[in-house]
């Protein structure tokens, strides 16, 4: 689902004119991915856990600090191998964005088409929609770090998010379609109150799309999502041995 939402963004980029190599990024970036998010993260992360879970692999643990570590080192490694996916999935959309498009189809990159005649105006349209964009004035090595961090981290969250699920609801699949929910609930929840940019659907992959983008509300959605998954992941790893799917 990755690899196909990068080539659907490149075939749309190069039949279309946008302003700067930024909306490249946010084409390559608003595939299918966005929407299926949170199911491709559980489909990178839950497996092994859940195999696990099926054939009562943890019971099998008998020291109880055992189990702690155990459970705590496989939701560790389900969650960096969501951050590891993401930060490459994201590095190569940055790469196309700002190293292969104005080398290989420089005509899809016009500010003129745009009443944008010179770099400031640019970098300006670009930080209204995009505010990380501001990031390059100190230097943009630490602008493409940002970017292709952020939606590594909101891997590594839903990550822990939806193996706690799994950890939690016996019935498979209804505990796979759980960060699926909470992802699309939040995000109406949140365009329904008046925080467009607080929607994960939004601001999950990349905090841009809306004019005058807020990414104070978009990191405080980040900081919540953090606080919760962390809070649950390190209760559910305190009473492995006490919880009924362990016994």
């Amino acid at each position: 689902m990755i690899v196909p939402s990068l080539v659907m963004g490149w075939q749309e980029v190069t039949s279309s004119v946008v302003w700067s190599p930024m909306g490249v990024y946010l084409e390559l970036m608003n595939g299918p991915v966005r929407l299926l998010f949170p199911v491709i993260v559980t489909m990178i992360s839950v497996p092994t856990l859940s195999q696990e879970l099926r054939f009562r692999y943890v019971t099998y643990i008998r020291s109880r600090n055992g189990m702690r570590l155990h459970l705590a080192k496989r939701l560790f490694v389900g969650a960096v191998s969501s951050f590891a996916v993401f930060a490459i999935f994201a590095g190569l959309a940055f790469g196309v964005a700002y190293g292969v498009t104005p080398l290989l189809a420089p005509s899809a990159i016009d500010p003129a088409s745009y009443g944008l005649h010179n770099p400031a105006q640019v970098i300006a349209a670009d930080t209204n929609i995009a505010p990380l964009n501001a990031l390059r004035s100190s230097s943009f090595l630490l602008f493409a770090a940002a970017s292709i961090a952020w939606p590594a981290m909101y891997a590594f969250m839903f990550s822990l998010f939806a193996m706690c699920a799994v950890i939690m609801v016996e019935a498979s699949v209804l505990a796979l379609l759980v960060p699926l929910a909470a992802y699309l609930g939040e995000s109406v929840l949140t365009q329904i109150i008046g925080l467009p940019a607080a929607s994960f659907l939004v601001s999950a992959l990349y905090p841009a799309g809306l004019n005058s983008y807020s990414l104070e509300e978009s990191a405080v959605a980040a900081m919540v999502l953090g606080v919760c998954v962390v809070c649950w992941s390190s209760l559910l790893v305190n009473r492995a041995p006490s919880l009924s799917r362990f016994s």
